[in-house]
């Protein structure tokens, strides 16, 4: 089974399951970019719930069963269709601390108003908790290209 959990201190939750009946949840939110610094870039799921972070376990029998190559979790990310804001590149940029135990496959719409992040476990029998280190990208017409704060996704392999 996978489980993505969304949580932060004073905002929504949401729980996501993955079992071998479902193995590629999909997940859609709504994101709100900024031209401020230092700004929120609100990220709400489908019930318009508040996310900053999204955990994703995910979950085998045991500890030396590896994490079946097709269970993933897909986020879809859409921009306002009537927004001056559209995603720049890939959509994401990888920061620094970022571990290697898992993969974010992105693809951007030719409208480049929505973001689909593939997310998968790399080291089939590995175990642990590591972070996903990115920022999204976007560009707003007339006034440039700007990066969100991290909004983080730990990715996790349930029992480790």
């Amino acid at each position: 089974m996978t489980e993505a959990v969304m949580e932060v201190p004073g905002k929504a939750k949401d729980k996501i399951k993955v079992d071998k009946d479902n193995k590629t949840p999909t997940s859609v939110f709504t994101l709100t970019p900024s031209a401020l610094p230092n700004e929120d870039w609100p990220l709400v799921d489908v019930d318009e719930n508040a996310v900053s972070s999204i955990e994703i376990e995910f979950i085998v029998d045991a500890k030396k069963t590896p994490i079946p190559a097709d269970y993933q979790s897909t986020l879809t990310v859409s921009l306002a269709a009537d927004s001056d804001w559209v995603f720049k590149g890939k959509g994401i940029e990888y920061g620094k601390k970022s571990d290697k135990n898992h993969e974010i496959a992105t693809s951007v719409s030719e409208c480049k108003k929505l973001l689909a992040l593939v997310i998968s476990y790399n080291n089939a029998s590995g175990a642990g908790e590591e972070e996903a280190d990115f920022v999204f990208t976007c560009k707003e017409k007339n006034n440039g290209n700007f990066d969100s704060q991290d909004p983080g996704i730990i990715v996790k392999r349930i029992p480790n």
